[in-house]
């Protein structure tokens, strides 16, 4: 029976583990060797921070990815207007006023995006407060008393980008990438056990030696970031689906690099001292979708 490579604890039954999430459009760049309880605690505490953020949405939009909930995205769902109003957008990105009472001592004044949905929560009230239902006159006189007006109003969006859980997944695609790769002995350098170390913590305790992981994460340099753009358009023009995700292992002077670009969102190193670079590989892996293949 294997043992989890996050928790050390055994592996009763075996679950797929995605490197990239799956909600990002990986079908097959993954790993077994997560137990069911790590393998939730990561989706939930890492992998979603970045899959149902702003860009995360957008990306997953753009591509039509509905991940686990056969859902497609709407990374513009909700917005408010300058008068603090909130605006609801369809998967057309049509808008409509989220309804909106307040009272001022007996008088109620409701704001909607139609006379039936205003009609509606009047009656909702009226029955609260009245315990009656309206008449069909009462209903005639309101709807009359109504008044509409058109608008066009400039909606405005808000979203955080939370740099922690930016950096904690470049971690966990750097360190299940090299145990993808080079498989158990990767658990032998104390240095990607910090990694691992880094993971377990923040899942099971929320916390994190912080010093520890600003060290070993970095910006692709200038001319590697090119090269990775280059790349990835060149794949681009000779397949007929998208290349969304770029995964590059460089092992060089006692050194990997994990470079991670998925899909522009995500753009980042994590660089880790190793006993010899020559006992691992060079690698790239593009992630393919819809296929899901990996090149």
């Amino acid at each position: 029976m294997s043992k989890c490579i996050i928790c050390g604890q055994e592996i009763d039954k075996e679950c797929e583990e995605h490197i990239i999430p799956y909600a990002l459009g990986n079908k097959h760049f993954i790993i077994r060797s997560v137990c069911k309880t790590c393998n939730s605690l990561m989706g939930e505490k890492i992998d979603a921070e970045i899959t149902d953020s702003l860009s995360g949405k957008i990306v997953r939009s753009q591509y039509g990815i509905k991940g686990h909930s056969k859902k497609e995205p709407n990374p513009f769902k909700e917005g408010e207007t300058s008068d603090g109003d909130r605006i609801r957008l369809s998967p057309d990105f049509k808008p409509k006023l989220v309804p909106k009472v307040t009272r001022d001592e007996n008088v109620y004044h409701i704001s909607t995006s139609s006379k039936e949905e205003a009609l509606d929560i009047i009656k909702k009230i009226y029955l609260r407060n009245v315990k009656k239902t309206l008449t069909e006159e009462q209903k005639e006189i309101l709807c009359t008393q109504m008044k509409r007006t058109q608008t066009y109003p400039e909606i405005q969006f808000h979203f955080e980008f939370n740099i922690e859980k930016f950096y904690l997944e470049l971690v966990k695609v750097a360190f299940e990438t090299l145990y993808y790769q080079e498989g158990e002995k990767i658990l032998l350098e104390e240095s990607i056990l910090n990694l691992q170390k880094i993971l377990h913590d923040y899942i099971y305790k929320e916390q994190y030696d912080k010093e520890l992981i600003e060290g070993i994460i970095g910006l692709p340099s200038e001319n590697d970031s090119k090269d990775i753009d280059e790349r990835l358009s060149d794949l681009k023009k000779q397949l007929s689906e998208q290349v969304v995700h770029l995964i590059y292992v460089l092992s060089i002077n006692n050194e990997l690099i994990v470079l991670s670009n998925v899909e522009g969102m995500l753009k980042g190193a994590v660089k880790i001292p190793v006993k010899d670079s020559n006992n691992y590989k060079t690698k790239m892996y593009f992630i393919c979708y819809p296929s899901g293949n990996i090149l």
